[in-house]
């Protein structure tokens, strides 16, 4: 019997590892994949090992989400012919995904979502709805995808057009199936591909680790910024001057240069930042992690009695959350940041 096929639109390390996961758990035996990897930054996906992952695959440059009038769209012409009877996505904002789904109209189509760090039920600020809309807008009439709707939805309202939902908590009111992410990622040991694909070669003799985030002039305020430049520079000091191991595992969307100023016999870089974060917890035990307020710490499933911190009050900017955050200890000013860094391992 000919297997169905499910296709998977990949943004990010984590969507992948998600959807690896998915597949693998729920999918394989049934379904044959699929895999459309669209890359926003050349430095996305590098470094993976895709070899022995079945199914086609295909890479494109996304940049519809812009007012650039020359982009890729040959992705559509390898959707278009296919039988599609599952559609794995994360991002409803962006219009390759809306493109896709309006392609496959005629498909009797099962839709899976899977939750970004934000959250699924988290508004977004009118400024972002705006511009997703113009970008929407000048898609739909430049490029001549009339089909594609006027207005983005909200992510929550979204979910009411979808099948599964994949998420850290289920959401009130969504009647949607709903797979938690700690069921995926406690199958993590046992795949087949996973830690084949991924570079899992993480050092754990480290006191603490770090892991960054793209908090920029361009998408957070100017102050935010450079408080956040100003914590990073001060944990890396605490580490060398209290003779602490520091690791610093840089987000896949950021370049290890911008941390490079920071090296020194106690701070080193993980300069594999195509491995997602969530598949490092299993490699280190009572270690501290330290983050802005990346999600990764509300997602180590590891039982490796890591100890997670976050420091956003240092950088003046309180984030929004929308899943389970009560593992994550919230380090509220400068000398407790010192404190923690002074902390002993093992401290379990």
């Amino acid at each position: 019997m000919e297997r169905k096929i499910i296709l998977f639109s990949i943004n990010t390390e984590f969507v992948f590892l998600v959807a690896l996961l998915y597949y693998e758990i729920y999918k394989s035996k049934t379904h044959h994949p699929v895999w459309l990897f669209l890359y926003t930054s050349e430095k996305r996906f590098k470094n993976l090992n895709l070899d022995n992952l079945q199914g086609e695959k295909y890479f494109f440059k996304d940049e519809l989400n812009s007012f650039k009038k020359k982009v890729d769209l040959s992705f559509v012409q390898i959707i278009e012919s296919m039988e599609v009877d599952e559609f794995v996505m994360q991002n409803n904002y962006k219009i390759s995904n809306l493109i896709i789904l309006s392609k496959l109209k005629k498909c009797q189509l099962n839709k899976v979502f899977i939750s970004d760090s934000i959250g699924l039920n988290v508004k977004r600020s009118l400024l972002f709805m705006l511009r997703q809309n113009a970008y929407l807008n000048f898609r739909k009439f430049f490029n001549g995808y009339l089909t594609l709707p006027l207005s983005q939805y909200e992510a929550l309202n979204y979910l009411k057009k979808i099948d599964t939902y994949i998420n850290d908590t289920p959401i009130k009111n969504v009647n949607a199936n709903f797979i938690a992410f700690k069921e995926l990622f406690l199958h993590l040991n046992q795949s087949k591909w996973a830690k084949n694909i991924f570079k899992v070669d993480l050092i754990t003799d480290y006191d603490i680790y770090l892991f960054t985030q793209p908090i920029n002039k361009v998408t957070f305020t100017k102050e935010i910024a450079e408080n956040y430049s100003s914590v990073i520079n001060q944990i890396a000091h605490l580490a060398k001057s209290n003779n602490k191991k520091l690791l610093i595992k840089v987000h896949p969307g950021e370049s290890h240069l911008k941390y490079k100023h920071l090296e020194s016999e106690n701070c080193k870089l993980y300069r594999d930042s195509n491995s997602p974060a969530e598949l490092l917890f299993f490699n280190i035990d009572k270690k501290i992690i330290l983050s802005c307020f990346s999600s990764v710490s509300t997602l180590d499933y590891s039982g490796n009695n890591n100890e997670h911190y976050w420091f956003y009050p240092l950088v003046k900017h309180t984030p929004k959350f929308s899943g389970d955050n009560s593992i994550v200890n919230i380090i509220k000013n400068k000398k407790e940041l010192k404190k923690i860094m002074l902390k002993q391992n093992n401290a379990y």
